[in-house]
C-alpha cells in the first residue's frame, strides 16, 4: 500500500472510530432516557391514591356545621360557594403529589422539547407587556434546578399553563393506558375533604397551624431566599387523612373545569364536571376564558377546602413556548373506579 492509501486507511479508521463512539454515547443517553421515563411511569402509579366514591354537598358549608357556626357561613362567599349543593361522585384515584419540575421536564425531553421560555423569545406583545423573556428565563431554571444551597429544588411543584398541565396528564395516560387527566373540580374538593366531610383545613388534622402543617411566613422567606421562590419541595409538610399532600397551600392547583360564577345553582348531582362550554368572565385573573383553580399562591387561614377562584387562559398556546409566567401547578388523576395498585 502507498503512502497516500495508508494515509487514507488510517483517516477512514478513526472516523469509523470517531462514529462508533458517537453511536454508543447516543445509545448510552437514549438507554438513560428510556429508563427515567420507565421510574417516572410506575413511581406516578405507585403515587395514586384511591378514593372511594361517595356523597357529600359541596360549597360553603358553614350552614350544615352548626355545631361550630350556629348555622352561619364561614364567609368565604366569592365565585358561588355559598350556593351549597348535592354532588355524587365515582372512585377514582388522585395523585397523591403535584406535578414537580423533575417530572415535567423529563417528559419534555421525552417529547423532543426544551426550556418552554427560551431566552430569545420576546414577541411584540410581550415587550408592550413589559414581559422580560431573559428575566423569566432565568428564573425558570433557577426554580427548576437543584443547588448544593437547595438539592430539592427540582421536586417543587413546576408552574404550567393549563394546557401543558393536562398535555402531561394524558401523556402518562399514554404510557400506562390507564384514563388519565386533571381532576374535576368536585374531585379536587372531595379529596382535599377527606372524602367530603367537614374539614375547614386540608391538613392532617383539618387545622391550620403555620409552621407545623402549612409553611410559615418565616419558613416562605428563608425559601424563598434559597430558591428565589416560596414555594416547597413536594411532601415538605404532614399528609392529610387519604394520604395527599400540599392541597392548597404550594401554590395554586388547575383543575379540568371551565369558570363559570353561577354553575354551582345549576351542577348535575352525578359526577359534575363543569361548564360544556367556556364562560367569558371579569374581574381577578384576568378578563377572558377561565379554567377553576384550587388552593391559594402562599399559606392563609382564609383560604379552605371549598374556596375557588379562576385563572385565564393566553389564547396562543404552544408546547414549544410559554407566553407568560404562571404560577400554577397540578396533579393528575385517575378516573376509574378500582385501584390502579
Amino acid at each position: 500500500m502507498n503512502k497516500k492509501g495508508l494515509i487514507l486507511g488510517c483517516s477512514l479508521g478513526l472516523l469509523m472510530g470517531c462514529d462508533s463512539q458517537m453511536d454508543n454515547s447516543v445509545t448510552s443517553q437514549n438507554t438513560a432516557l428510556q429508563s427515567e421515563i420507565a421510574e417516572l411511569i410506575t413511581r406516578s402509579k405507585s403515587d395514586m391514591v384511591f378514593i372511594e366514591g361517595g356523597e357529600f354537598m359541596m360549597g360553603d358549608f358553614g350552614p350544615l356545621d352548626k355545631e361550630k357556626t350556629g348555622g352561619l357561613y364561614y364567609g368565604i362567599g366569592d365565585y358561588g360557594v355559598r350556593t351549597i349543593h348535592k354532588v355524587r361522585l365515582k372512585s377514582y384515584s388522585l395523585s397523591r403529589y403535584q406535578i414537580t419540575f423533575h417530572d415535567y421536564l423529563l417528559y419534555r425531553k421525552s417529547k423532543g422539547l426544551g426550556n418552554p421560555y427560551p431566552i430569545e423569545h420576546i414577541t411584540a406583545e410581550n415587550r408592550q407587556d413589559g414581559f422580560n423573556s431573559k428575566f423569566e428565563n432565568k428564573k425558570w431554571l433557577k426554580i427548576s434546578t437543584n443547588t448544593p444551597e437547595s438539592p430539592r429544588q427540582s421536586e417543587t411543584p413546576a408552574f404550567l399553563p393549563w394546557e401543558a398541565a393536562q398535555e402531561y396528564c394524558q401523556w402518562l395516560g399514554e404510557q400506562t393506558g390507564l384514563p388519565y387527566s386533571l381532576p374535576t373540580e368536585a374531585q379536587w374538593e372531595y379529596a382535599a375533604r377527606n372524602r367530603g366531610q367537614f374539614v375547614l383545613y386540608p391538613t392532617d388534622n383539618g387545622l391550620f397551624e403555620p409552621g407545623r402543617n402549612v409553611p410559615s411566613d418565616e419558613q416562605q422567606q428563608q425559601r424563598s431566599r434559597l430558591g428565589g421562590i416560596d414555594s416547597f419541595p413536594v411532601g415538605s409538610f404532614p399528609a392529610t387523612p387519604l394520604g395527599l399532600y400540599d392541597m392548597g397551600y404550594n401554590k395554586f392547583e388547575w383543575v379540568n373545569d371551565w369558570f363559570d360564577p353561577d354553575y354551582y345553582s345549576h351542577s348535575p348531582e352525578a359526577n359534575p364536571q363543569g361548564p360544556a362550554e367556556a364562560v367569558f368572565t371579569d374581574g381577578y385573573g384576568g378578563t377572558g376564558f377561565s379554567k377553576v383553580v384550587r388552593g391559594y399562591e402562599y399559606p392563609t387561614d382564609l383560604q379552605m377546602t371549598f374556596s375557588r377562584t379562576k385563572h385565564k387562559l393566553w389564547l396562543e398556546y404552544t408546547p414549544e413556548v410559554f407566553d407568560g409566567f404562571y404560577y400554577v401547578t397540578a396533579r393528575c388523576a385517575i378516573n376509574s373506579e378500582r385501584p390502579v395498585n
